[in-house]
């Protein structure tokens, strides 16, 4: 591999580590409300702490590795970007303020629907609709993630 490829090889694999556990949420998120309202408000904690400490720097620091990658010197593509990095990283950007923004609203929703609910009851009618927009969510992230993966490995029109 030359120094470039190998460079966004390894950019690849630190994406697919850094976000790795957005594919594993919406099977946890679906165990859990199979459970009862307990379950459901332990997945909410586990979420949120996994967003905090490990999803939210993954991203960051993929932003932070992919600007570096741009401004490498092998990089070809150093003065004029060509439509898939564009794509890729305009597709990012949109991603994550969508993942921001949008998940936690749900997030706070599915919250307050739970309130008042006993651990061991089952969970609520009003809980179904953020449920179902936190899978929707989840999911929509992680088709980005393959997507922008895709586009950085397969680099079309190269």
């Amino acid at each position: 591999m030359n120094g470039y490829r190998s460079e966004l090889f390894l950019h690849v694999i630190f994406v697919v580590v850094a976000l790795g556990p957005l594919f594993v949420m919406p099977l946890l998120q679906a165990t859990a409300e199979k459970r009862n309202a307990g379950a459901v408000r332990l997945y909410l904690d586990f979420l949120e702490r996994v967003l905090r400490m490990f999803m939210l720097p993954g991203a960051v620091l993929v932003f932070v590795m992919g600007g570096l990658l741009m401004s490498s010197d092998h990089f070809y593509g150093h003065d004029n970007p060509p439509a898939w990095l564009v794509a890729s990283l305009l597709w990012f950007v949109v991603a994550a303020v969508f993942g921001a923004v949008g998940l936690r609203s749900t997030m706070r929703q599915a919250r307050a629907s739970l309130q008042g609910v006993p651990d061991e009851a089952p969970v609520p009618a009003a809980y179904r609709q953020a449920g179902m927009w936190m899978q929707v969510i989840l999911g929509l992230l992680g088709v980005s993630v393959v997507v922008i993966a895709y586009l950085m490995v397969q680099q079309p029109g190269r």
